[in-house]
């Protein structure tokens, strides 16, 4: 079976699922990947400035690897291979399909940038654990949007998280039982 038709069939069965009020849901959640990350970065560089720099930092290494790569590969999105395939795209009403650029996925590699990052901060496995779930329902709404493949959202978290982790800028975690002293020695 060609290329093309496994990524049609994992891309439809990824997208077996459509309901208006989820697709109100995705298109929201999807911008999480777009400019809220920047917009979350810079709110917390106004309240804590080492904070907003250690969240930008993974964003910038993100971007710099997600876009050349986008121009590299050029892969085309669903929209051109479902039309060469002549299979039906399932679609979201409201949303504009790019055409081109698919691989990797940058709104994917920004968000799970953003969310690692908050993660290495976090003091609780359970939170770390939300921050990631979040990121991968971010990059399922760009399947079920239709922008991406399910390997071009793999490709952006994998992204993500290399560029979180890869952050020279290192913070140390504060835990309950710090902020307390912390707090006791003032």
């Amino acid at each position: 079976m060609p290329l093309a038709m496994n990524r049609i069939a994992i891309h439809l069965w990824l997208n077996s699922y459509h309901a208006e009020w989820l697709d109100c849901i995705m298109k929201v959640l999807t911008e999480f990947g777009g400019n809220i990350p920047l917009v979350i970065c810079g709110c917390v560089f106004l309240y804590k400035m080492r904070y907003g720099i250690f969240l930008t930092i993974p964003q910038v290494i993100a971007m710099m690897m997600v876009q050349p790569l986008k121009h590299i590969f050029n892969h085309p999105r669903p929209l051109v291979v479902f039309q060469e395939a002549g299979v039906a795209l399932p679609t979201v009403a409201g949303v504009d399909l790019h055409s081109w650029n698919s691989f990797p996925s940058g709104h994917t590699a920004s968000v799970f940038a953003l969310m690692v990052a908050i993660a290495m901060l976090l003091p609780k496995k359970w939170m770390k654990i939300c921050c990631i779930v979040f990121a991968a329902i971010v990059g399922y709404s760009r399947i079920y949007l239709s922008q991406h493949f399910l390997d071009d959202v793999i490709a952006g978290a994998v992204i993500g998280i290399i560029a979180a982790i890869a952050n020279p800028l290192k913070m140390k975690k504060e835990t309950t039982e710090s902020a307390k002293c912390t707090e006791t020695n003032n």
